[in-house]
């Protein structure tokens, strides 16, 4: 079989579905913005009744800005195994 820089009707036997049949363990949880340090924007774990799960998130501050300088963020934390790139 002769290479061209593409894959065309090659059979890998299921290899790349295995991504998307295979659950990744995650969590994900909602900050709220408190306040700015001298180089970070804290944000706070918004919970209501519940156990914190990470608590407080520094964000430095060009970040926050690239960002948009949010008041509320989004973080979901994914379960890996070093060097597969989770």
């Amino acid at each position: 079989m002769m290479h061209d820089g593409r894959l065309n009707n090659l059979d890998l036997g299921g290899l790349l579905d295995m991504t998307t049949t295979t659950k990744t363990p995650s969590i994900t949880v909602s900050f709220n913005r408190e306040k700015e340090t001298p180089g970070t924007v804290r944000y706070t774990e918004d919970v209501q009744g519940e156990e914190k799960l990470i608590g407080v998130l520094y964000v430095q501050k060009n970040t926050a800005a690239r960002l948009g300088n949010p008041e509320t963020l989004t973080v979901t934390l994914l379960a890996g195994t070093p060097g597969m790139g989770a």
